[in-house]
């Protein structure tokens, strides 16, 4: 009867530190990154000294001080080839948050929505593996003078990425002010 409690012991010990350590892992591979900064930067297809970047920073977090967003500004009736990064730049070192997104693009996609009138359109010119795209790299076509909003979401779609926005979660919504002129 000793050695069976003994045992019994061992097990629900061995059992709890088996549990904890798992929990562990679940826990970290859940925790979602701080996504303090998003930069488009945006060069013209036929002037490369020509370009536009605008940033929206938001270094508390949420539900701190509101963040600080550029008015992202455009030509009218012309392409821009673009790319975004995303920061957190609570640490020190920065953390380029776009190289993880990167190196997951089988589970992420950035979907971009120019307000009603606005005048642009957007195509993701960058793949993954299943040739679906990602959104890092973007072609930016703008039509006539306009203002409007652009909306920005990076979904996180782990095994259910199929292109379209709809599947998993948002790791980022974020609106520019945008000019076309």
């Amino acid at each position: 009867m000793r050695t069976y409690s003994k045992w019994m012991l061992l097990a629900v010990v061995a059992g709890s530190l088996a549990a904890c350590n798992k929990d562990d892992e679940d826990d970290h591979q859940d925790e979602n990154e701080l996504i303090t900064t998003v930069k488009i930067t945006l060069k013209n297809n036929q002037n490369a000294a020509d370009s536009s970047v605008a940033i929206w920073k938001d270094l508390d977090g949420e539900g701190g001080q509101n963040p600080v967003i550029d008015t992202l500004k455009l030509k009218a009736n012309t392409v821009y080839v673009g790319k975004i990064q995303l920061l957190d730049e609570s640490k020190n070192p920065v953390d380029n948050i776009t190289e993880e997104v990167a190196e997951e693009a089988v589970e992420h996609l950035f979907v971009y929505k120019p307000s009603a009138g606005l005048g642009l359109s957007i195509e993701r010119t960058d793949k993954d593996k299943n040739n679906l795209p990602i959104g890092i790299a973007t072609k930016f076509t703008s039509t006539a003078a306009a203002t409007g909003n652009l909306e920005i979401i990076l979904r996180h779609q782990p095994g259910t990425k199929d292109g379209t926005e709809t599947p998993g979660s948002s790791d980022v919504d974020v609106f520019f002010p945008t000019k076309v002129q």
